[in-house]
């Protein structure tokens, strides 16, 4: 039976003997490692007791062995669970105290050198700072941040890459600083403006890669690193951090209403570092799994993709590689000095690995074959089965972009356990981000994600069927909003904001939604000035054959009521009168019947199903007072009209 926080407080207001106290606490563990609710605490001289009574414990003037103190430690971690009980903590000496044991005391000597100590005193650091402002506020302060940062410059590699405390430790120290961030921003800017951590960073990244790397024994075939599963906790708290240090850089806008730009960087040292990080990340998210576990590598691509969320648009370049670059041979990171970063983050940068899928499709020698283990991680993150380059470029990052997207989207559709929104919300902002900034990543994207419609595709609704495209035009009704408009945005830039292609491709019932919100319902094109002056012309001659019978609401093309005209060989629709057959006494009586439900429908105050609207002139729908004044504005217009040919007679 779990014991409350009240009830050990009580308890131990009346011990005096520090062995009884830590065999209390040591009980109090044990009866509530799964509790995450401990209730209110009322009693608050006790509380001031119970607190200074922790204190001088953990100050070892009791002589305690390690393994007390840290089932102290586990006590302090196990309440500070709860938002409820974690303030009975809330006191600056305690808190001072659990970080001088954790060993994260600027100009202080380590209080123990026992790992499992240090370790708990980390995990209770870590609820501490997640469940309460006043440490936050404490620890962002006592320059727990600065000590995280010293000792990434100082740790061993050797320590992460091998299970253990000191791979748990690292974690922890990690976790922590990825905490402080979250909630600091001042903090944020300090980090990565001041103390470069940043360039930290991105350089235990490489580092990892660069252990993990395997050379292979053929010239012709590229190197490839295999990541062992121990290196994901590593590399996913890396890039959490990154997230959060780089969350505040400007981004570009994508207001279909108003023009964007790409934000431009206020010095070289800053473009060079996001640039330098988005090649990495890219050389990351083509890395390999050595044991199977598509799970862990899953995440590590939601990370990446978060992270690449915050990068500016100029920086996607880094992501594509050209097909016959020559290997440089430079390290990454060599030297922090100011004078010659830029030059060493370039260098870099031109250090390219050419896809190995791509390479081998190309070749024809049969030993060149890939292994069982290579085939199944390709058909898992990259589901479509092309060639990898793409207008002279390396497109493979890309590719694991829109395949993490087609993966999780049929998950979403078809509901999956496990799937929601949020795990597409980054993917389809990254996409839209990319496509509107570099043209080459949008020709690829839509060719995957828009390809040319053959006549399968037109014949039935634009939502019906198992192609990406498909899923995507189903969720521009999503009863999600962010989802819709999400999903509405990506095909909108994939089809260069062109209201007449975004129509062609998801019908004009799916489109309407986003070209009322975005002001485009009188317009022709969003920011034309952000794409190239390729050419707009993407008509099949499927689609030219089948144009004339199209529904333009329904994007389907209705062949059933239409005809072949041999001579144009296009199909012609067959016009048919609805009055046919029907006498004036039945024609009169359907229209007062229309006349009615439609004066019914309008007259049931502000819940009515129609009401009556018209396009303003910033082209968003604007609702009226009465359906009258479609007519009168119809007047106006006409009026106008006549009166400015008057004129100009």
């Amino acid at each position: 039976m779990a014991l409350s926080v009240q009830n050990l407080i009580e308890k131990l207001h009346m011990e005096t003997s520090n062995d009884l106290i830590v065999n209390q606490i040591l009980e109090f563990n044990k009866l509530n490692s799964t509790i995450f609710n401990f209730g209110h605490v009322t009693d608050s001289d006790a509380t001031q007791k119970f607190h200074d009574k922790l204190l001088t414990i953990l100050k070892m003037d009791a002589k305690l062995n390690s393994n007390q103190i840290t089932g102290i430690l586990d006590m302090i971690r196990l309440i500070s669970r709860d938002t409820t009980t974690v303030t009975i903590f809330e006191h600056s000496d305690l808190l001072d105290q659990v970080q001088k044991i954790a060993g994260l005391k600027l100009n202080t000597e380590i209080e123990s050198d026992v790992e499992q100590l240090s370790l708990s005193a980390l995990m209770s650091m870590s609820n501490l700072i997640y469940n309460s402002k006043y440490a936050q506020d404490f620890y962002s302060q006592n320059n727990v941040a600065e000590s995280v940062t010293i000792f990434l410059k100082q740790f061993q590699l050797s320590d992460v890459l091998n299970q253990g405390l000191k791979q748990q430790i690292t974690i922890f120290k990690l976790r922590i600083l990825f905490l402080l961030t979250v909630f600091n921003k001042d903090l944020r800017s300090k980090l990565r403006e001041k103390l470069q951590v940043t360039s930290y960073l991105i350089e235990l990244i490489d580092l990892v890669m660069k252990e993990r790397l395997q050379v292979s024994e053929n010239e012709t075939d590229v190197d490839y690193c295999y990541l062992k599963q121990v290196d994901l906790e590593f590399l996913n708290e890396l890039l959490k951090i990154l997230y959060n240090l780089t969350m505040d850089i400007a981004k570009p806008n994508l207001n279909f209403s108003n023009p964007s730009q790409c934000q431009a960087f206020s010095n070289e040292e800053e473009e060079a570092h996001l640039m330098h990080l988005v090649s990495v990340l890219k050389d990351l998210m083509t890395c390999r799994l050595e044991q199977e576990n598509y799970e862990k590598l899953n995440n590590l691509h939601t990370n990446i993709i978060n992270l690449l969320t915050n990068m500016p648009c100029t920086c996607f370049e880094e992501l594509m590689t050209p097909c016959n670059s020559t290997k440089i041979q430079a390290t990454r990171f060599e030297s922090t000095n100011h004078n010659n970063y830029y030059m060493n983050a370039r260098l870099a940068h031109n250090k390219k690995r050419q896809s190995r899928r791509s390479r081998r499709l190309r070749q024809k020698d049969e030993t060149l074959k890939k292994t069982s283990k290579e085939i199944e991680y390709e058909n898992f993150f990259l589901s479509f089965d092309e060639d990898l380059e793409f207008e002279g470029k390396n497109m493979e990052a890309i590719a694991m972009i829109l395949s993490f997207l087609n993966r999780h989207i049929n998950n979403y559709v078809n509901k999956t356990i496990g799937s929601s929104a949020d795990q597409i919300y980054p993917v389809l902002l990254l996409l839209s981000l990319m496509c509107k900034s570099n043209n080459i990543i949008r020709h690829y994207s839509r060719l995957k994600v828009l390809p040319p419609l053959k006549k399968k595709d037109l014949v039935q609704l634009p939502q019906s069927g198992s192609h990406l495209r498909n899923r995507l035009v189903k969720l521009m009704t999503d009863s999600n909003l962010q989802v819709k408009r999400l999903v509405a945005q990506l095909l909108f830039i994939l089809c260069k904001e062109s209201v007449a292609r975004f129509v062609k491709y998801t019908g004009y019932g799916n489109a309407a939604g986003l070209l009322a919100e975005a002001g485009l319902m009188l317009s022709s094109h969003g920011d034309k000035a952000a794409y190239s002056s390729d050419s707009d012309n993407s008509d099949t001659e499927d689609y030219k054959q089948l144009e004339e019978c199209i529904n333009p609401v329904t994007g389907r093309a209705e062949i059933e009521d239409a005809k072949l005209d041999m001579d144009s060989k296009k199909y012609i629709p067959i016009k048919r009168d609805i009055f046919e057959g029907m006498s004036e006494e039945q024609k009169e009586y359907e229209a007062v019947q229309l006349a009615n439900a439609i004066d019914k429908l309008t007259r049931l105050g502000s819940g009515s199903v129609i009401k009556p609207a018209t396009i303003g002139p910033d082209g968003k729908v604007i609702e009226l007072s009465h359906v009258l004044e479609i007519q009168e504005k119809a007047l106006e217009k006409s009026i106008k009209k006549i009166q400015e040919k008057n004129d100009s007679d």
